[in-house]
């Protein structure tokens, strides 16, 4: 038997997408977070990574949290939201 495989990030600049909303891009919201990494003076290390996170939300009903997460050469801080380290 293998042991799981562990991913460890540091100085990551985590966006949770907000799937309920009408307009929301998967697309857009990568660009921004580049954007948003390039305009606080830092910059993108590896590639983008998804966490998603499944759960029975108050209706008993099936529901799901996706995070878009790119990890920085440096730590961001003071960071507005969407956005969160």
């Amino acid at each position: 038997m293998s042991l799981p495989k562990i991913l460890k990030l540091t100085n990551v600049l985590k966006h949770k997408c907000l799937l309920q909303e009408e307009n929301f891009n998967f697309n857009i919201a990568i660009e921004q977070i580049k954007s948003y990494i390039k305009v606080k003076g830092t910059t993108q290390i590896g590639p983008l990574t998804q966490y998603i996170n499944t759960y029975i939300n108050d209706a008993n009903e099936l529901d799901v949290d996706i995070y878009m997460m790119l990890q920085c050469s440096n730590f961001i801080h003071s960071v507005e939201l969407p956005y969160t380290m």
